[in-house]
């Protein structure tokens, strides 16, 4: 079923929520700082309003250069509500890459978040003749800065308000003129294989993804989501933009990269999906804690991870975990492995998934042995992110699950993966033809 444009169901959700909800939750010098669905609707109504008294115009692309934080929804929601394209770029992109990207893409505006990257920015300005206005959110350091293109986000912010004191209803005009056939971003690929390509989604490619993923896992508005991967990333767009959206979740953003094993803790996701390097160093610090630690608790811990590995090993074969191995599993879990959950910031997780390469099985194993539910996915820029998971009873190490509903996948005969989502259009990979006798 349609749930319209993205700005659309967010307008729903504030309506349902107002000021009773946390929709965002970020830290800040140490202090969690909480934007309730009232204020996200106020910031991203008044940005949008702003932004087309700047000049952006519908079909316009607005790009994005930003670390993960609410000001990046404010902007993209905001481009989106004004029939704008946002394009999101990593924040750690040369600044040939950001030239490339935004030479392609040709936005008519860009919003970055500081003086480093405006000074990317700047470097590259010559080969940009469409862009016009550049809307910094942290202008520290920018003082001496005279440039004619540059306007803080609060100023831009500030004339919305103005508008829409003079116009109440344009926002909701704007929104409603919206088609979920329509462009809601372009998502560039990684390049691994070339020069990055943008995929046009819509908004009806992201919103049924993130439905479908739904059916699979069931996700609440009672839910805390953990952003902390970059939303230049089509797989961070799914999770926390459309899927925070269908489910009317709180999406929370670390203070930073640093601090997210302590903010981890702090906001007990339900939901989370990390590549592999996140896993590994996980994995690693446990296994460094407990050589550290005295004999009695090294040898508890091993023990419980022994037990732990047992039942992991029965239930990925499919086969029967004996009453002896589930009241050895318990006794492991209220012994070890709550505490483990709770140092890791796991204990509420329900749905864990790793993603973008390979996770070794041994590392995989480990996760599944101390009670987290970890899945492997996969999906594609092209696909609006996630079309493949594992359902919770046929998890496999060695697979990356099944489709997602209404998903369809097969091999080609030049040996690709062809994927057709209910995003409407096909997908291919290449990948290597196998071996002889696999």
């Amino acid at each position: 079923m349609d749930q319209g444009t993205m700005p659309q169901l967010f307008v729903a959700k504030a309506r349902r929520y107002g000021s009773g909800k946390v929709a965002l939750r970020e830290k800040a010098y140490g202090i969690w700082q909480e934007v309730t669905w009232q204020q996200y609707y106020e910031h991203v109504c008044a940005i949008c309003l702003g932004l087309t008294q700047v000049g952006l115009q519908p079909g316009d692309k607005l790009a994005i250069i930003c670390g993960n934080r609410p000001e990046w929804l404010y902007v993209e929601l905001a481009a989106q509500s004004a029939g704008a394209i946002p394009v999101g770029l990593f924040v750690d992109s040369t600044p040939n890459q950001t030239k490339f990207i935004l030479a392609h893409a040709e936005p008519r505006v860009v919003f970055v978040e500081d003086q480093e990257q405006v000074d990317k920015l700047l470097e590259v300005r010559h080969a940009l003749p469409r862009l016009e206005r550049v809307i910094v959110h942290d202008a520290r350091g920018l003082e001496d800065y005279h440039d004619a293109q540059l306007i803080r986000l609060r100023e831009v912010e500030a004339l919305g308000h103005e508008l829409r004191t003079r116009e109440p209803h344009l926002y909701e005009e704007l929104i409603a003129k919206g088609e979920p056939s329509e462009v809601a971003l372009l998502a560039y690929t990684s390049g691994t294989t070339g020069l990055p390509k943008a995929a046009m989604l819509s908004h009806r490619n992201l919103l049924a993804m993130a439905a479908s993923v739904m059916q699979r896992d069931s996700i609440h508005d009672t839910d805390d989501l953990v952003s902390f991967l970059p939303f230049a990333w089509v797989g961070e767009q799914l999770m926390s933009v459309a899927l925070g959206l269908c489910a009317g979740a709180t999406v929370n953003f670390p203070e930073k990269p640093e601090t997210l094993r302590l903010d981890l803790r702090e906001i007990g996701p339900h939901l989370m999906l990390a590549p592999p390097p996140v896993w590994e160093a996980l994995c690693s610090e446990y296994q460094m804690k407990i050589a550290a630690a005295d004999g009695f608790k090294r040898t508890a811990a091993r023990l419980a991870l022994a037990i732990g590995y047992q039942v992991v090993e029965r239930q990925l074969h499919r086969q029967p975990v004996e009453l002896g191995w589930r009241l050895l599993a318990r006794l492991a879990y209220l012994l070890t492995f709550r505490s483990l959950q709770d140092k890791l910031g796991m204990s509420r997780l329900r749905y864990a998934y790793t993603g973008g390469a390979p996770l070794g099985p041994e590392i995989f194993k480990f996760f599944r042995a101390i009670g987290v539910n970890l899945k492997q996915v996969y999906g594609q820029t092209e696909t609006s992110g996630i079309c493949v998971l594992h359902p919770d009873d046929q998890v496999k190490a060695e697979t990356v699950g099944k489709p997602t509903p209404g998903t369809e996948i097969r091999l080609s005969d030049r040996g690709e993966i062809l994927i057709l989502a209910n995003v409407f259009f096909w997908a291919t990979t290449r990948i290597p033809r196998p071996l002889p006798g696999r």
